[in-house]
């Protein structure tokens, strides 16, 4: 079985040259991310690489059962075409996103949901509620390395996977914003 490989060990080649971090938008949105490799069209040769935005919920939705990710096999492919056609070497740098977007089943572990009211972490115009999971315990842990282990498995030997970024925990950033105070209380109190 395969699993995370941890940074440095030679596995991939380090980031180079620009990254184009796609709309991150849906993080503060009910819908699942896009992959649109047009947006870079006019910049041929200027990108090394795109981030492909997926969330848990989208790969999966049941606890335990198979993963979804025709998301990310379409962006292969679709960077693949691209390739050939441009004559480019552009590769793909996963980010799976958890929080807010992790499915609710992730949500409820070791209890139920925490409830975020305040300004979004990504468009501060939004102040809808959202709910988050307990990131920090070894039960949620252990499902979010699950995860990540069953990708690792399907995609550590694809060239056009060149990474990965982590975004199991409650922010979408690890930029500090301390102008921010949510409040947050649990879904079962509300």
């Amino acid at each position: 079985e395969a699993s995370m490989s941890s940074s440095g060990d030679g596995d991939k080649p380090a980031q180079t040259g620009l990254v184009d971090m796609g709309d991150i938008s849906f993080y503060n949105n009910p819908y699942n991310p896009s992959f649109n490799i047009s947006e870079i069209a006019p910049y041929r040769g200027s990108f090394s690489e795109l981030v492909l935005n997926v969330t848990w919920a989208q790969l999966q939705g049941t606890e335990g059962g198979p993963l979804t990710t025709s998301a990310i096999d379409s962006a292969i492919a679709q960077v693949i075409a691209y390739n050939a056609a441009n004559g480019t070497n552009l590769g793909i740098k996963l980010r799976v996103w958890g929080g807010y977007t992790a499915p609710d089943w992730a949500k409820n572990i070791d209890g139920p949901p925490i409830t975020v009211t305040g300004e979004a972490e990504v468009d501060p115009a939004v102040y809808t509620p959202q709910t988050i999971g307990r990131f920090w315990t070894a039960d949620y842990i252990d499902a979010w390395t699950s995860l990540q282990n069953a990708l690792a498995a399907r995609y550590d030997s694809n060239p056009v996977i060149r990474g990965i970024s982590q975004t199991a925990g409650a922010s979408a950033t690890i930029a500090a914003r301390p102008s921010r105070s949510p409040s947050m209380s649990t879904a079962a109190s509300t």
